[in-house]
């Protein structure tokens, strides 16, 4: 059903992030991405079926959609991480979204609380 939040936000870590940055750029929902795998089709070989579909998916998204949505999506990168490279990630995405650094957080975000009023904000 509908929600009744008059500011839905979706949220992703990793793959998720991915898919929280597209699903809420098409839904007009505000996003708050954790590590989000901007790559999958490099990094993600052996670990989810078909990840070369990934860059066919990039092909078919909303040309320059991260232009359509800026500054509606926080991007919370953690300095931590030890899968993706989170540096290949702020170049990509700072130009359109609010970057904010993470000192102790790993790849999962297992712990998001303090980033909460920030979100909120």
């Amino acid at each position: 059903s509908e929600s009744k939040d008059p500011q839905p936000l979706i949220c992703g870590v990793g793959l998720g992030g991915y898919w929280a940055e597209r699903v809420g750029f098409l839904c007009g929902i505000k996003q708050a991405i954790f590590n989000p795998n901007l790559f999958p089709q490099e990094n993600m070989e052996g670990k989810i079926d078909r990840p070369e579909e990934y860059a066919d998916i990039a092909t078919k998204c909303v040309e320059n959609f991260r232009v359509k949505n800026q500054g509606k999506c926080l991007v919370f990168l953690s300095k931590q991480e030890e899968i993706l490279d989170v540096q290949r990630s702020a170049d990509t995405l700072a130009p359109f979204y609010e970057i904010i650094w993470d000192e102790n957080e790993t790849h999962k975000f297992k712990k998001i609380s303090q980033h909460l009023q920030r979100i909120k904000a």
